[in-house]
């Protein structure tokens, strides 16, 4: 990549980074549904068709880097020692993902409104039902058995609902801790589960 192209992405993502900002606090001060993308790019600093450029709808300035940090926990998964039981590649998992965290600070402003907004919640349901499949289709190759496998679909369906519920506690606690080791002792809960005992062979 040249100097020029590295430049180049460094005013696209700082530009993204200022509009995540700006709507944020907007739609913490007067909600979402109150907050226009004019007023977002005013406060930003950006013409509207940069706004466009990146996200699709006000919404997505939320929901944007849910796609991405699927693909960052199904690599996270698929990354674990072959011979691992699956409890132990979710916990690895989880600390895996956690390297790629996001800032503290973002999280909880993204799920304070997530958390006000009902119909972010209901497309964030959607997001995280799809996280089950890919996990489960992982877990279900380490261990030779069927994506259909009762067992595994229940493993990799509480550990998605575990994720969220840990995001939720964190946010109510007043965000004041690291998330990943808030949700620590609730991952251990969940490889404690028989089928988290599951190895290879």
């Amino acid at each position: 990549m040249s100097s020029d192209d590295r430049r180049r992405d460094r005013k696209r993502n700082a530009n993204r980074d200022a509009m995540r900002v700006a709507a944020l606090d907007l739609f913490l001060d007067r909600g979402l549904a109150a907050v226009t993308v004019e007023e977002i790019c005013q406060r930003a600093d950006v013409a509207p068709s940069t706004f466009f450029r990146h996200f699709t709808t006000k919404e997505d300035v939320v929901l944007v880097d849910l796609a991405d940090r699927l693909d960052e926990l199904v690599e996270a998964v698929v990354a674990q020692p072959s011979d691992a039981s699956l409890g132990d590649v979710l916990a690895g998992s989880i600390r895996t993902w956690g390297d790629t965290r996001r800032a503290p600070t973002l999280l909880a402003r993204e799920l304070t409104v997530l958390a006000a907004t009902p119909m972010l919640l209901d497309r964030l349901g959607h997001w995280l039902a799809r996280w089950e499949a890919p996990i489960t289709a992982e877990l279900a190759r380490r261990v030779e058995r069927d994506d259909n496998d009762l067992e595994i679909r229940l493993l990799a369906a509480w550990f998605v609902v575990t994720i969220r519920i840990v995001l939720w506690e964190w946010v109510l606690s007043g965000a004041s801790t690291d998330p990943f080791e808030f949700g620590g002792q609730a991952i251990s809960h969940l490889v404690a589960t028989p089928a988290a005992a599951l190895r290879p062979g």
